[in-house]
């Protein structure tokens, strides 16, 4: 028996209307994401990858950091993943372990774009550089660089796992025209332009231009664009992204402190009531550093036009593309959409399954196709185990 992967998955949430808003077999998103499921091995590594790296790297002479950092944050990115698979019963790992690992490849150009603004706005720089050479120095620099997407993005998805999220599902509603685009290009594009004749004053637009200038052309070209969520006044997307950001702010600053090399802030009228090395009012800049990132993958990721197999198109649609709510195989998986308005079909090989609302629940409980296994997706998911029968024994 062949199950479907997670690539056909999301492509049969494509096909269906992802603004989910009925409640599955009677049970919440929120309540399905609590089943149980095992530790899995990449946050064991994780652990352990902090457990050594951590005080190593604020205790050991030398220039430590230069080899620790990555290492540090790789495991705090797979711990983050183990919980957001936990919780939610997929995550970036599990949904395309390529488009994880690209997803590191794609981070370290993306910051070497707000490096080369630096070079003029001259806001922060890095103590111990000139104990390496140029070419050893940017070279440990670009790796250390790979892992500010994916820990932004992972600790998004964390956030989204949480119910209290759903109450930012339904709030202030934000034109997404072809006015407003042109007009948000335009001021981003007069943004970026001062902040290059006049850093010293105009420093700010960094974390602010960028999402102003990628937004319009996505809009343009028909790549996804978190306008549209806030058009229809769903905020979640905005809220995920931004306190993931701010969360994984916190630990870059808390584990730079004692760091070296490390990097140091200087920031034109800011310059008080620090938090590690950060002024306070800097951490504000995390926020809308949280969209630029968005912006630029949605703009830059070669599969980003029309794909839903990321967080943020998945929590657009409601939801993630499909919960994974057990092992990966047929006799022990079921796949669940969250919300549906429609019953959609999922056929992979001989298992088809069919998930219908609420109100079409009362009339039938078990789901299952010819004579291989059935599924009773009620006492599974209440139980956190498969109920597996013959169809001969309905």
């Amino acid at each position: 028996m062949m199950c479907a992967t997670d690539e056909q998955i999301a492509a049969q949430c494509d096909e269906v209307d992802c603004d989910w808003r009925s409640q599955l077999i009677g049970l919440p998103y929120a309540d399905m994401i609590r089943l149980k499921r095992p530790w899995p091995a990449r946050g064991w590594v994780g652990l352990l990858l902090i457990a050594v790296c951590w005080p190593l790297n604020w205790t050991l002479p030398g220039v430590r950091t230069s080899v620790l950092f990555f290492p540090l944050w790789l495991g705090y990115i797979f711990v983050v993943d183990a919980f957001v698979w936990r919780r939610a019963g997929n995550s970036l790992w599990s949904r395309s372990r390529k488009r994880f690992v690209l997803l590191f490849c794609f981070s370290a150009p993306v910051w070497w774009l707000f490096e080369l603004i630096n070079l003029r706005t001259g806001n922060w720089q890095y103590l111990g550089r000139e104990l390496f050479s140029r070419v050893e120095f940017n070279l440990l620099r670009t790796i250390s660089f790979s892992i500010v997407v994916p820990a932004v993005f992972e600790t998004a998805e964390l956030i989204q796992s949480f119910r209290w999220i759903q109450k930012f599902r339904s709030g202030p509603r934000v034109p997404a025209t072809p006015r407003v685009f042109a007009v948000l290009f335009v001021v981003g594009l007069g943004m970026l332009t001062m902040l290059l004749a006049w850093p010293k004053l105009f420093y700010p637009f960094t974390w602010i231009s960028l999402v102003l200038i990628c937004e319009p052309i996505s809009y343009w070209t028909g790549r996804p664009y978190f306008l549209q969520n806030l058009r229809d006044g769903d905020w979640r997307i905005v809220v995920c992204l931004a306190l993931g950001a701010l969360i994984c702010g916190f630990f870059w600053e808390l584990w730079n402190y004692y760091s070296f090399p490390k990097w140091i802030y200087h920031i034109p009228g800011a310059d008080f009531l620090r938090v590690f090395e950060m002024p306070l009012l800097g951490y504000g800049g995390y926020i809308p550093f949280a969209l630029e990132l968005y912006a630029l993958k949605n703009l830059l990721w070669p599969t980003a036009r029309g794909s839903s197999n990321n967080f943020a198109s998945a929590l657009a649609a409601g939801g993630v593309p499909a919960t994974d709510c057990g092992p990966r195989t047929c006799r022990e998986r079921a796949i669940l959409y969250p919300r549906t308005r429609t019953a959609p079909d999922l056929s992979a090989g001989n298992v088809k399954l069919v998930l219908v609302p609420k109100e079409q629940h009362k009339q039938s409980t078990e789901y299952g196709h010819d004579d291989t296994c059935g599924m009773k997706l009620r006492a599974w998911l209440g139980s956190g185990k498969q109920v597996c029968h013959k169809p001969a024994d309905n």
